[in-house]
């Protein structure tokens, strides 16, 4: 019988994929194609957030912005 060794652990040294805005902090070194999109959609989100808190609403800017901040919760993990 031959005594089983388990490997060893390699050093993973691939870059992180995503754009430099965009990358996650510590970038698990995945697929980060997920964590480019999610970095994304939040920026766009509080972005618009911004600009609809700042002027005066109808009712459907109203409702977006009602929308926003609950995709922004979803998003930043206070949700």
């Amino acid at each position: 019988m031959t005594d089983h060794q388990p490997a060893e652990a390699k050093e993973d040294t691939r870059t992180c994929c995503c754009h430099p805005d965009d990358a996650p902090i510590p970038c698990p070194r995945k697929f980060a194609t997920h964590h480019c999109w999610r970095a994304a959609v939040y920026q766009e989100t509080r972005d618009g957030m911004i600009a609809l808190k700042n002027r005066d609403r109808n009712p459907a800017e109203q409702f977006l912005l009602n929308y926003m901040m609950r995709v922004e919760r979803a998003l930043d993990g206070t949700y």
